[in-house]
């Protein structure tokens, strides 16, 4: 893979659709595992068309023209539809930080019920030898004699 120059650079939005894009893998993923539901209102198509956010607006992907060099002046009109379909920047920046911020809180909790199930289970083998280990240094053991 070649080194990408100043002059290459991806735009910022074509960065904000590439984490749109991977937080809707990321989603689509926990869903298919039988995890914990994918947050409502998000979907994403298999073609990378159309993103329904969960404030009810679309965040379309595929709207922004790709073949047009990203030096040339677009008509205005084409830009204020693009953002009254996708919302501002900086709207969308925050709700891509409020979806990633929930798949790691939904991570950590499935991580936390996995370990309080495992430490019960310890918990339960483990209190029968401690009765026993209790009750013989009491004395309180009872045997068949």
């Amino acid at each position: 893979m070649a080194a990408i120059t100043s002059d290459q650079r991806p735009s910022i939005l074509s960065r904000v659709e590439r984490l749109d894009l991977m937080l809707g893998y990321l989603e689509e993923l926990r869903s298919s595992r039988g995890g914990a539901e994918r947050s409502p209102g998000t979907s994403t198509t298999s073609g990378g068309g159309a993103v329904t956010t969960s404030d009810g607006g679309n965040s379309s992907v595929d709207s922004s023209p790709k073949s047009l060099d990203h030096r040339m002046c677009r008509p205005i009109g084409d830009v204020v539809v693009e953002t009254q379909v996708k919302g501002n920047l900086i709207d969308r920046v925050e709700h891509l930080e409020i979806r990633l911020l929930k798949i790691e809180l939904e991570k950590k909790k499935s991580e936390e019920e996995k370990w309080t199930r495992r430490n019960g289970e310890r918990r339960t083998r483990g209190r029968g030898l401690r009765r026993l280990i209790t009750s013989c240094v009491k004395g309180d053991l009872e045997t068949k004699e």
